[in-house]
């Protein structure tokens, strides 16, 4: 195993070794696949491991852009000396300051597991696209 591929694992914690295991096992040499549908076996993983991550990165960002659009409204209500919408504002704002870390941690799971499965793949030799999606 690389050490790349280690230090991902590593950072993925405990459940590393079985997505390791099936990523390797739907990609691995099979004899009644060609070398082709090893490829676009490969490439179908990695595309599925791009989406989740993008995916992930859009709910992240929206969350974030969201927090804002409440504290511009929560100002403007402060400003404005509207305690019933400045309150309904910071509480919608603590909703979405208690959503954000997990937002953000799988994020960083879909990008760790989107390196991994490009080790992987790397590592069975196989020369999947890296076209981003």
């Amino acid at each position: 195993m690389s050490n790349r591929l280690q230090e991902l694992g590593q950072r993925m914690g405990e459940g590393f070794a079985a997505f390791k295991e099936s990523v390797e096992a739907k990609l691995s040499a099979e004899n009644a696949m060609t070398p082709e549908q090893r490829i676009r076996n490969a490439e179908a993983e990695l595309a599925g491991r791009r989406a989740a991550e993008s995916s992930a990165m859009r709910k992240l960002e929206d969350c974030r852009d969201e927090s804002e659009k409440y504290k511009r409204y929560a100002e403007e209500a402060d400003a404005s000396g509207d305690g019933k919408a400045l309150r309904r504002y910071e509480s919608a704002l603590a909703d979405l300051a208690a959503k954000l870390p997990q937002l953000e941690k799988d994020y960083q799971d879909a990008a760790v597991r989107r390196e991994a499965c490009e080790e992987i793949i790397a590592g069975l030799g196989l020369n999947a696209q890296q076209n981003e999606v």
